[in-house]
């Protein structure tokens, strides 16, 4: 990889990790998930500055090419993002669903208290 990529990679990186940082702060980020993202962040500045442990990488898993292997590890942290969000979107169904039930229980409860005869 050339210098410029190199340091174009390193850049980017310390962006996402400032802006993870800051969305921290301003309280839009949960830490569950910005753990994930700023691991992401120090592994890309890793690759990017130490570039033998990169051409080590990609010997490892066999590709002909850096940019390959970093492709290649986009591709799997996507994929562990999306499997991530889908687990959690289903424990927020199950909530929701829990919830519209209580609550249509509740409902009918109340209903049933204003109707009997005191």
């Amino acid at each position: 990889m050339s210098w410029q990529s190199r340091a174009i990679t390193a850049i980017c990186s310390l962006v996402l990790i400032y802006l993870v940082g800051y969305l921290l702060k301003r309280r839009k980020l949960e830490p569950e998930y910005a753990l994930l993202w700023l691991m992401t962040g120090v592994v890309l500045i890793i690759l990017a500055l130490w570039e033998n442990l990169l051409f080590l990488v990609t010997d490892l898993i066999g590709a002909k090419l850096a940019a390959s292997t970093m492709f290649f590890f986009a591709l799997i942290f996507l994929g562990a993002i999306a499997l991530h969000y889908s687990v959690k979107i289903s424990q927020l169904e199950k909530r929701v669903r829990r919830l519209t039930q209580e609550l249509s229980i509740m409902k009918d409860e109340a209903k049933n208290e204003q109707t009997k005869p005191q």
